[in-house]
């Protein structure tokens, strides 16, 4: 499953989410668009430029779907804080992926310092002084993320 169908499944996507992963190069612009007509179908009142961007967005600058996607975060009401969600997402995708557990620490490694070292994921860190296996630390911090994002 691909980071966007994770976000889909657990109902955390979002414009804010999206201009996340897409500058991040996590989401595609066909995700985008993907998104905008969902929206479209559920309402068409809302139908200014920069929907019309994001339903385009394959055939757009990345410049140009970067601005729409400012204005339209605007829109969103969920409020979660995108950092978080595409933690969540990205931590479930090494999880469930086939890698060995050395590949997986190595992994985890980088995705500690791509989200600027959270302090929820110190005890993921191979420096740390806790003693905790990473991947049963990560196992913790994914349970702690997907009951703060569901609300469970």
């Amino acid at each position: 499953m691909n980071n966007y169908e994770t976000l889909k499944e657990f109902n955390l996507v979002s414009w804010s989410i999206l201009e996340y992963g897409f500058n991040r190069g996590w989401v595609s612009k066909a995700n985008i668009s993907d998104y905008a007509t969902g929206l479209v179908a559920k309402t068409s009142e809302h139908l200014k430029d920069n929907f019309l961007i994001a339903l385009d967005a394959e055939y757009r600058e990345e410049s140009e779907l970067n601005g729409a996607l400012q204005e339209l975060k605007n829109l969103d009401l969920n409020c979660l804080d995108s950092a978080t969600s595409w933690r969540f997402v990205k931590l479930l995708e090494l999880r469930d992926s086939g890698l060995s557990e050395i590949v997986k620490i190595d992994k985890l490694q980088e995705l500690y310092a791509t989200f600027d070292y959270p302090l929820d994921m110190r005890p993921c860190s191979i420096y740390s002084d806790d003693g905790m296996d990473p991947l049963a630390a990560m196992e913790d911090v994914i349970r702690r993320l997907e009951r703060q994002i569901l609300g469970l």
